[in-house]
């Protein structure tokens, strides 16, 4: 009883610390969610580690569009930047998953962003991967031509610079599961992203 008081007012004393110093109170994502952040001013690198059947360079070029900056590179180091995007395989038949982004660990930090003339502060990852499941039997659901490669790996770079899943009988999305005649993110796409940049 007496150590679950001695949390409750650490966590008050940082919550009014916190409202102090940033002047709201922000909490961190969780490891694999997405619209919890807006990330920092700057590039925000892709690093593909030289795949050729992943184009990332086409895929960067069409959420660049919008008022984000990602840059497709073999490798990120020693690359200037502000978040890595890393893209990675796995093989599991088990898994139904065509794909999978999430947040590297606890690797978060506090960053600025300057909105429409206004500097908030966020909880942002600094690095995230694109697992893209490879499994023979899940490749013609999945990656068996290179428009489904397209759409999904525009789909999980839009996960990975913070966009969700959109609302059942919205507007046209690349976000939209099972969208897969939609190669490229729509304006409603690109609106959600100038939103969070």
């Amino acid at each position: 009883m007496r150590f679950n008081k001695e949390i409750g007012r650490i966590v008050a004393a940082a919550t009014v610390l916190g409202t102090v110093l940033f002047g709201t109170i922000v909490t961190p994502a969780a490891a694999g969610t997405y619209e919890k952040w807006h990330f920092r001013d700057g590039q925000i690198c892709f690093q593909d580690h030289g795949s050729t059947r992943w184009d990332g360079a086409l895929a960067t070029a069409r959420w660049n569009v919008a008022d984000v900056n990602v840059v497709s590179l073999d490798s990120c180091t020693g690359r200037p930047r502000n978040m890595v995007i890393d893209l990675k395989t796995f093989d599991d038949p088990r898994d139904y998953a065509c794909a999978k982004t999430a947040s590297e660990g606890n690797d978060y930090s506090w960053v600025y962003v300057s909105k429409n003339g206004v500097r908030t502060a966020s909880w942002a990852p600094n690095r995230m991967t694109i697992w893209i499941n490879t499994a023979p039997l899940l490749a013609p659901k999945c990656t068996a031509t290179s428009s489904m490669r397209a759409h999904l790996l525009a789909h999980e770079l839009g996960h990975a610079i913070g966009l969700g899943h959109p609302p059942a009988g919205g507007p046209p999305s690349v976000m939209r599961q099972g969208s897969w005649p939609v190669l490229r993110p729509t304006a409603w796409d690109l609106a959600n992203v100038n939103n969070n940049y």
